[in-house]
């Protein structure tokens, strides 16, 4: 979020969000993703929202 418009590959996602050793699966990152996008639902149109960048990761925008 730190840098609008910049990938963010799943796997530094992942490493960000959860402890070293932890097992998270795809669906797991998914999930959280689809919260943060239920909760930028309720912002006015044109807000920040979230992108999936497909085989590649999300991009902030």
């Amino acid at each position: 979020m730190s840098v609008p418009g910049e990938v963010v590959r799943r796997r530094a996602l992942v490493a960000a969000g959860w402890p070293d050793g932890a097992i998270v699966s795809d669906n797991t990152l998914d999930s959280y993703v689809r919260r943060i996008r239920n909760k930028l639902s309720g912002l006015p149109e044109g807000g920040p929202r979230v992108e999936t960048v497909h085989g590649v990761g999300y991009v902030w925008r």
